[in-house]
């Protein structure tokens, strides 16, 4: 898209960088299959299909320029996810652009732009998720300071948030302060 000043993520990788072959992410997906659930890094991929299949039926019924529908060559750009991944060192949200399956986080949190029929010049939602592939999608510190930072977010720029659950619960063994909130109750 000549619009788009974006780079990809192999930008500025040297030639020789290992190429991730689709095994990798297979047995992540086949993991999350056997938990009967989707592997977390291809909910961004079902709304840009769900966008796009949106799209085609109202082109199939409005084929007039006034209808605002984007091109075929623009339906591919409907949705636009940009990760977001917690700085350990500021405790902010940045973005990030790394491959499927490179997080260490059980949590995942991307910024959709989507272009849907009632926002045809796009919409931004903030989509957070569990990654049932790393500690079962169970909460920890980490994923739940994502999980709240990726919250706050969506609050401050008032945009809708959907958090996808797919976990076992929390590891409240972790978390000193969490056996002193059990020790009281």
């Amino acid at each position: 898209n000549p619009e788009s000043c974006e780079k990809g993520a192999w930008h500025g990788l040297p030639v020789s960088t290992p190429y991730m072959t689709k095994d990798h992410l297979e047995m992540k997906r086949s993991k999350a299959q056997a938990s009967n659930t989707t592997y977390v890094y291809d909910f961004p991929e079902l709304f840009r299909i769900n966008v796009m299949s949106s799209w085609r039926e109202h082109l199939a019924v409005c084929r007039s320029a006034e209808c605002g529908h984007p091109s075929e060559a623009e339906l591919g750009n409907t949705v636009v996810a940009v990760e977001l991944v917690l700085d350990t060192s500021t405790g902010k949200l940045q973005r990030v652009k790394r491959f499927p399956g490179e997080n260490t986080v059980g949590m995942v949190a991307w910024r959709l732009t989507m272009r849907t029929l009632e926002f045809p010049k796009g919409r931004d939602i903030i989509l957070i998720a569990n990654d049932i592939t790393l500690g079962i999608g169970s909460f920890g510190p980490q994923e739940d300071a994502l999980f709240n930072e990726a919250s706050k977010l969506a609050r401050r720029l008032r945009l809708p948030r959907i958090y996808i659950a797919a976990n076992s619960g929390a590891r409240i063994g972790l978390v000193a302060a969490g056996k002193n909130w059990l020790d009281l109750m």
